[in-house]
């Protein structure tokens, strides 16, 4: 009788063993099919913010033979500052690879997507004052390069513990199926509220919404973004904590270079542009960063006028700070270009 008992158990425990192995089975193969219909929606116009979107987006504006001179990597500070559409038609063929939300811990997975587009130059973007923070930061949707990264160069465990929850989240059927409808659901309602365009939009001369205590976030079909109005007033400008900048960390330096060498081993040229920061101190150690850091440094950090007509928020200009930001940095990879140091 106990023996009967104890083969019953068994097999319950078996059978329960088996569910769990086909439920993995199946939400395995259910992630493989949203991934391929994200890659299958994504078009030359139309993407969704995850990496293999871009990247396929990427991919699809440019076609083999077509070669892109420089592509940008980098957070919403990239997204929203950097112009391609101005630099290309100014001669510098470009790529907007940035992902919001993000931040150099998560730059590996993009560099290895860009360095497949064998660009001439890859510029990496670089908010002065991560130099200086801790890493305990997650970012959505971190990739198995990144935490590979993190381990190589020694980072402490918890951020690669947290690196590797995220990991695992991003496979969820549910939390992938989640990040694809909110796309989705914002691209619609672009159409309805903010109007998405079809093709990269053009400013207007005259823009009254900068004060407007309003932004307007647009999605444009070139991978780049817009910020329009402003959320700030003089008064807020005012109160703007600027951060403080005493010790560099040696850590972060390392695991920046690291992702620089990725580039570099390919044979692709690489330089860093500081982000445009109202919270950076004007008098933050600029050379002590251009000889730590193992590529051309171009300093933007306060390229754009600190006044509410420029900026959509603390962190983010708006579509006539991205104007004046452009234009400083394209004259500045002009002057790398022109001296050899690119």
């Amino acid at each position: 009788m106990n023996f009967y008992i104890f083969n019953s158990n068994n097999k319950s425990r078996t059978l329960i063993f088996f569910f769990f192995i086909c439920l993995l089975i199946c939400f395995y193969f259910a992630d493989i099919a949203i991934s391929v219909y994200e890659s299958k929606r994504t078009t030359s116009e139309y993407y969704i913010d995850v990496l293999s979107s871009r990247a396929e987006h990427m991919r699809k504006r440019f076609p083999a033979p077509t070669k892109v001179d420089v592509i940008f990597i980098g957070s919403s500070r990239t997204r929203y500052h950097v112009d391609t559409e101005f630099l290309t038609k100014k001669g510098v063929t470009s790529y907007n690879l940035s992902l919001v939300s993000h931040n150099p811990l998560s730059y590996p997975s993009m560099v290895d997507s860009a360095t497949e587009m064998t660009p001439k130059t890859i510029a990496l973007e670089l908010n002065v004052p991560w130099l200086y923070g801790n890493f305990e930061r997650r970012i959505p949707t971190p990739g198995a390069l990144d935490i590979l990264a993190q381990i190589k160069c020694g980072l402490p465990l918890a951020t690669v513990g947290h690196f590797s929850l995220g990991y695992l989240e991003q496979l969820s059927l549910i939390s992938r199926y989640a990040v694809t409808l909110c796309e989705k659901s914002k691209a619609y309602l672009n159409t309805i509220i903010f109007g998405y365009m079809p093709k990269p939009i053009k400013e207007q001369k005259g823009n009254s919404a900068t004060h407007a205590k309003k932004v307007n976030i647009v999605k444009l079909s070139n991978g780049d973004g817009v910020l329009r109005g402003s959320d700030l007033d003089e008064q807020d400008i005012a109160n703007i904590h600027i951060k403080d900048l005493s010790h560099i960390r040696k850590k972060n330096i390392e695991f920046f270079n690291y992702i620089i060498s990725m580039a570099q081993k390919k044979g692709i040229k690489v330089f860093v542009y500081l982000a445009a920061s109202i919270q950076t101190p004007k008098d933050f150690d600029l050379k002590l960063i251009q000889k730590e850091i193992h590529a051309p440094v171009i300093n933007l950090v306060h390229a754009v006028p600190a006044t509410p007509e420029y900026w959509a928020d603390e962190g983010h200009l708006n579509s006539r700070g991205r104007k004046i930001y452009s234009a400083k940095l394209l004259d500045k990879l002009n002057t790398l270009t022109n001296t050899g140091s690119l």
